[in-house]
């Protein structure tokens, strides 16, 4: 990639950061996000960026689409072109205050504070069936 980024004449503007422990300072400085994974579990970069207000254009693969706040985030032809038409388009919408809003309600609803007590909430429905299920077998 160094390389690369020397033969297009761009490494006087690319760095290369190497394993980053203050994720934070870097999205403060951001402006977009890209994450053209092949592959994600679940693209949690996406709810670090919306967290900061950054919008995220990503890959059009399951796991991404799942953690995307907005169907035009999504870039479904990876050719340099269309990625620098999409992250335009993007850019764009920040003019918006809809989505800063958007952005924001993503997180906060995704985020660990309000997963857990939906998870526990699951537990616990998940629970009662099986202390029901359970009554039911001992009065067989």
């Amino acid at each position: 990639m160094r390389r690369l980024s020397e033969e297009l004449g761009l490494a006087e503007r690319v760095k290369f950061l190497g394993a980053v422990k203050d994720v934070a300072s870097l999205y403060r400085v951001a402006d977009i996000c890209l994450l053209l994974s092949d592959w994600e579990g679940f693209g949690l970069v996406v709810l670090e960026a919306a967290q900061f207000g950054i919008p995220t254009v990503v890959n059009d693969i399951e796991g991404l689409r799942q953690s995307c706040p907005d169907p035009r985030f999504i870039a479904s032809d990876l050719t340099a072109e269309s990625v620098a038409r999409q992250i335009l388009e993007v850019e764009a919408l920040k003019s918006m205050d809809d989505i800063y809003r958007l952005l924001d309600e993503h997180w906060r609803r995704h985020n660990l504070g309000s997963y857990i007590p939906r998870l526990e909430m699951i537990y616990r429905r998940k629970e009662g069936n099986n202390d029901t299920n359970a009554q039911m077998d001992t009065k067989k």
